[in-house]
């Protein structure tokens, strides 16, 4: 792996924070890691994007207010896997800053490094796609947003119609936002739709669907707006900040997410922080994840599984149960006509 990057054409360094900081603030840590950038121990890189209007100084950056927050919670481990880039820098128009983001997102992935972007809008989602479509032949991926609407949306049509996109989740969508012909869409490609209402009762039902997904890109205006008001229609009710953390918490434990892109927070309408300090505990939480990855990953080894085999008497097939030693966690094998020898192995919630 190098030890220095070459995306100072992409990349401005990040603004540090005046403020003193503790050795065990991610302040302290990370600013130490900006004065001597050797990424050879690093595991994670914080990326942010600029508002599409160079000549306007006055527009903050959504990242740079994140990282006033961030900066000043305490690091719960010894050290801090993660160095923070800085923001792409300001492109004349949104088409050049997803170009701008997927180059970074492809050479970090390369390096097998995990990037966390901060977004200014959900529509550079897109440059995360186009960075993992770079890298990857078969991309899947998770979009958790409360509106799927691809006429209001129309963004989104360059999702689906991506020939790399294998599989997609979309998560806590609400029914009163979202078309529910574009649902049906979506369901009849086989993708999986998890509805708001179907993860209330319980918030585990989600870990199986960014167990084996690649990326997740998380529209910030999914969560309600008394809990992050600075996002552009932000519902009055959706995720809460409690569910929101251990959304990505789930993420950083899985084995397979390379990316994390968080998306929609406006500077100018957080008026006491409170969305910067949600976005900043998202990162965190999201990073506790991370550092507490198994390596469970039952497509590679199954002697650290136990196996369950169901044999059905008028079929000429049996469905094989994997159970983790490690997490407990349980994964199904199933005919498929997509995986190498006609199976794929399912995560489950059980």
């Amino acid at each position: 792996m190098q030890s220095q990057h070459p995306l100072g054409d992409y990349l401005q360094a990040p603004a540090l924070v005046s403020h003193t900081y503790s050795s065990r603030q991610w302040g302290s840590l990370l600013a130490a890691k900006q004065y001597a950038p050797d990424l050879s121990a690093v595991q994670l890189a914080m990326i942010g994007t600029n508002p599409t209007l160079p000549d306007d100084k006055a527009i903050p950056s959504a990242a740079d207010a994140v990282r006033q927050q961030l900066y000043a919670l305490y690091c719960s481990e010894a050290a801090l896997p993660l160095i923070d880039l800085g923001n792409i820098r300001a492109c004349p128009s949104p088409t050049d800053t997803h170009y701008a983001l997927a180059a970074v997102v492809e050479w970090l992935l390369q390096q097998g490094i995990v990037p966390i972007i901060i977004g200014e809008t959900a529509q550079q989602s897109l440059g995360q796609l186009w960075g993992h479509a770079a890298w990857s032949k078969k991309i899947q991926a998770a979009l958790l947003m409360s509106q799927f609407d691809l006429a209001a949306l129309p963004y989104l049509q360059q999702w689906l119609q991506h020939p790399q996109l294998a599989d997609l989740n979309l998560l806590a969508y609400q029914r009163a936002y979202s078309n529910p012909n574009d649902i049906d869409h979506l369901e009849k490609k086989m993708f999986d739709c998890c509805g708001l209402g179907e993860l209330r009762p319980d918030l585990q039902e989600i870990e199986p669907y960014l167990r084996h997904q690649h990326l997740l890109a998380f529209d910030l205006a999914a969560v309600r707006h008394a809990d992050a008001p600075a996002t552009l229609h932000a519902p009055p009710a959706g995720l809460t900040a409690e569910e929101t953390l251990s959304v990505v918490r789930y993420a950083g434990l899985s084995d397979h997410i390379i990316s994390l892109g968080l998306y929609g927070y406006v500077p100018a309408l957080d008026h006491r922080q409170q969305t910067a300090q949600l976005v900043a505990q998202m990162i965190w939480y999201f990073v506790e994840g991370f550092n507490s990855r198994k390596n469970d990953l039952p497509e590679q080894d199954e002697k650290y599984y136990w196996r369950y085999i169901v044999n059905f008497k008028d079929h000429d097939h049996e469905v094989v149960f994997l159970k983790s030693k490690k997490t407990n966690r349980w994964w199904m094998r199933v005919p498929s006509t997509q995986a190498s020898k006609g199976l794929c192995i399912v995560p489950l919630l059980i």
